[in-house]
């Protein structure tokens, strides 16, 4: 039973932890509770400034990965393409909040991992490294590099552009058709952005991020290429609607596909092989 003496003495190191963030707080608070509920004394324990210094080296400071950066109304996040933890929120099969804070930028994503439990097709502890450890590695790395493939289509369809006349489409209005017109090197700005990507996407990573990293690659460079692809389009044919929503459709289709393979036979396999352990 946790006294009043404790209770103070659990305020007194909160006050020496307001600096760490609010889960990595709240743990370490926690744990105190439960040393003190099982009998240990606070005298055994320091004073309060001392005991919160180790506290502060004994855990990880970095922040909960399903956190946003920060937040002004909606979440706000820059750490994407640099952080693979925050790069996990994609596939998140533990957290049960279908929308989270986006990779980049302002605003809310779809958890893939959370949608996939809702629909009854895994469990959350159905997903771990050594499920993804049992996917072939040839259809890993075939997806590390399919944004290769895109970003090739992506520099087609700007040539296609580029020589097409002078100014190229910029602007889309809501029906598809350009309502913007800038210079032809504009055309050039895909494909640039498609390399970057697939050159991004194909450098080596661990964890779950062996399957994120590429499935983002692909979303981000197929969307690169899309847009080229109806630059072209509408630089040939001026007077059409442009298939906007075909060109942001596919990538997402691939991105999904590129999660869902790898975890429909990492989660197939573990099964098989816990039903041979029970055989």
């Amino acid at each position: 039973m946790t006294t009043h003496r404790d209770a103070h003495y659990v305020d007194a190191v909160a006050t020496h932890l307001t600096h760490l963030p609010d889960h990595i707080r709240r743990i370490a608070l926690d744990d105190l509770r439960g040393l003190l509920a099982s009998g240990v004394a606070p005298d055994e324990l320091g004073p309060a400034e001392a005991y919160a210094s180790n506290l502060v080296i004994g855990f990880d400071p970095e922040p909960d990965p399903t956190e946003p950066q920060a937040s002004f109304g909606i979440p706000f996040e820059t750490r994407g393409a640099t952080d693979p933890r925050v790069r996990s929120r994609l596939w998140d099969p533990q957290n049960p909040k279908i929308l989270v804070p986006r990779l980049l930028g302002g605003g809310w994503m779809v958890n893939l991992g959370a949608v996939a439990v809702k629909l009854g097709l895994l469990r959350p502890d159905d997903w771990d490294d050594e499920a993804l450890d049992r996917v072939p590695a040839w259809i890993l790395q075939a997806f590390r590099f399919w944004p290769i493939a895109y970003a090739a289509a992506a520099l087609a369809a700007a040539t296609v552009a580029y020589q097409s006349g002078d100014k190229v489409p910029t602007h889309f209005s809501v029906s598809g058709h350009p309502d913007r017109w800038g210079n032809h090197n504009v055309a050039w700005i895909p494909p640039a952005i498609a390399a970057g990507v697939a050159t991004w996407g194909a450098l080596p990573t661990k964890g779950d991020d062996r399957m994120i990293r590429p499935a983002l690659a692909i979303y981000g460079s197929g969307v690169a290429a899309g847009i080229a692809a109806i630059t072209a389009y509408s630089a040939k044919n001026p007077t059409r609607r442009a298939p906007i929503a075909a060109a942001l459709a596919i990538p997402f289709a691939g991105m999904v596909k590129a999660i869902a393979l790898p975890v429909a036979l990492g989660v197939r396999r573990s099964w098989r092989q816990a039903g041979h352990k029970q055989a």
